[in-house]
């Protein structure tokens, strides 16, 4: 294999044991036969975005069908150790995702002019800063160094660990140009914290996803105050969120099987939906064919809302294919306590909850209904229940945030449902 950064004339004529040549330039000027005779498995790597250009350069022309994109690029980027071993990178020039891996923190970078008259990011993976899409910093890395994934004018996301507490100055300063959309995913319990201009020069449309109980100490942290009206709140479909809400844009991702009846309450308004059908609570009717079954109204007659759903009121969800759903919303008042709220007819409540309850919560015992969370066998260890399938709640039943269930406050308390528990979820 032979590298060439910066070449102006190559010949290589039966070299018969040269399989790969790579190069890290534009078109270099090339003599006439000089791959004649070399292995019948030469391969000739180039930049992605310089493939066509070799393919019709002068005497690059005739290798038409062995010129291709350089393959995946690898190398150590960490801060300690003697080579920097601690943290490495790799870059896929197939799907274009560029990943951080290891333990410790990543070198700090800076930014410098190149030979297109352009500022490069001085990161080693800076020849692909034109065609970088997406970064995924894996689990281990506490820190990325400054100006990591500046100017990498195609990319649309950066996934970040819980593992990372900072990052550097101008770490994705003019990335994606102004031109696309560009997220940035900050899963960690603790508020990280970032140098200056970090996503200065981006695009309008930035997205900050921070966890929801953070939200207001990013708004005004120093050096993220500025990106305050680019952050969303992103609520946990397992842990909850407690009683306290900032002001500001949430989103909440949850996966669903498709036609199976699921229970919904989130702490904002939503004025449109995709992914299903949201109902919205009638009252409960018995028979003997059916026996308990839950009635609703269609408020989504079309592929969205026709009136907005109410923040802290619970609803059913029916999705029209399996996957992931995102709702999004935003809450414009001043934080204060909320819980989340109920609609009652007749002797039956529906109820909503914003934190895991598990059977025997206050609010959580005695006559409580839900929609069965997964298939499997009632408490008596023999009638058969399905997902979806409404249920009674037995000992060692449990609910998840963000979701909803019934009560019954009437006389009869021996309802006709089989009861659910142990580990399963009734709503």
């Amino acid at each position: 294999s032979t590298l060439f950064p910066y070449t102006t004339l190559f010949r290589s004529r039966d070299c018969y044991n040269l399989k790969t040549v790579t190069i890290y330039a534009p078109p270099c000027n090339l003599g006439t036969d000089a791959f004649l005779g070399c292995n019948d498995d030469l391969q000739i790597y180039v930049f992605s975005d310089l493939v066509d250009d070799y393919q019709g350069a002068e005497n690059w022309s005739k290798y038409v069908g062995i010129i291709t994109a350089i393959p995946n690029q690898s190398g150590n980027c960490g801060q300690t150790g003697d080579d920097g071993s601690d943290v490495t990178w790799s870059y896929n020039t197939m799907t274009k995702a560029l990943t951080i891996s290891g333990t410790g923190q990543m070198m700090y970078y800076g930014s410098a002019l190149g030979s297109d008259s352009q500022y490069h990011s001085t990161a080693p993976w800076s020849h692909f800063d034109s065609e970088i899409e997406t970064v995924v910093v894996e689990d281990g890395v506490t820190y990325i160094g400054s100006y990591a994934f500046a100017y990498c004018s195609a990319l649309t996301s950066i996934s970040l660990p819980a593992s990372v507490v900072a990052l550097g100055d101008y770490v994705c300063y003019g990335s994606s140009n102004g031109s696309t959309n560009l997220r940035i995913d900050i899963p960690s319990v603790v508020a990280v914290t970032i140098g200056a201009g970090g996503f200065d020069a981006t695009p309008a449309n930035l997205k900050i996803a921070v966890p929801a109980e953070l939200l207001d100490d990013y708004q005004v942290a120093t050096n993220w105050s500025g990106y305050a009206a680019k952050m969303v709140g992103v609520l946990s479909e397992t842990t909850g969120f407690g009683t306290t809400f900032a002001t500001g844009n949430y989103e909440y991702k949850r996966t669903f099987n498709c036609g199976v009846a699921a229970t919904l309450c989130l702490p904002f308004d939503m004025t449109s939906i995709s992914g299903g059908k949201v109902y919205e609570f009638v009252g409960v009717t018995y028979d003997d064919v059916d026996g308990w079954v839950a009635t609703m109204s269609d408020a989504t007659p079309g592929s969205n809302l026709v009136t907005s759903t109410q923040a802290h009121r619970p609803y059913l969800f029916l999705p029209d294919a399996d996957g992931e759903v995102v709702f999004r919303g935003s809450i414009k008042y001043l934080p204060m306590v909320i819980t989340a709220g109920t609609s009652t007819s007749g002797d039956w409540t529906f109820h909503g909850t914003y934190d895991r309850l598990d059977y025997g919560d206050e609010g959580f015992s005695g006559t409580v209904f839900g929609f069965a969370g997964i298939s499997g066998k009632a408490t008596d260890g023999v009638t058969d229940v399905e997902a979806g399938q409404f249920v009674k709640a037995g000992s060692g039943a449990y609910i998840l945030p963000f979701r909803a269930f019934l009560t019954y406050s009437g006389s009869n308390t021996a309802l006709h449902a089989p009861a659910r528990g142990v580990t399963d979820t009734p709503a």
